[in-house]
């Protein structure tokens, strides 16, 4: 999947204008290169302010490793398309949303209770 990465005008036309000589003549081809290669520049300097991207050396954006919920969603999908086709992927969506609201209640609850150490029921706590 590819992100639109976006970059202000002025910092492509001062990494341009950087690159171009005033008297060298160029090809459609060599503009363009040029082009291409002042847009990675700005890119390579970053936005001020917005979130940078991380870029690697060729100009190929880094990305971040999925989060825990990313995962999870894939392959939950992954099962509930195999289970229900006919059902629409916004309904699995949901569906997928609930079973992750529900299994990260249980890893919290399951959390507290080896937390607390003893092993025992919360019911068997309150009726103390």
């Amino acid at each position: 999947m590819s992100v639109a990465k976006s970059v202000s005008g002025k910092k492509i036309k001062e990494c341009f204008l950087a690159a171009i000589e005033d008297d060298k003549e160029y090809t459609l081809d060599d503009t363009k290169k040029a082009a291409v290669a002042a847009f990675k520049d700005a890119l390579k300097l970053g936005q001020g302010k917005k979130r940078a991207v991380k870029v690697d050396g060729d100009g190929v954006v880094i990305k971040k490793a999925p989060s825990k919920y990313n995962l999870y969603i894939k392959d939950e999908m992954a099962r509930l398309i195999k289970e229900n086709p006919e059902k629409e992927r916004k309904e699995l969506m949901k569906l997928a949303a609930i079973n992750w609201n529900e299994s990260k209640a249980a890893m919290v609850a399951g959390a507290a209770v080896a937390a607390d150490g003893s092993g025992s029921d919360v019911a068997a706590a309150a009726a103390e």
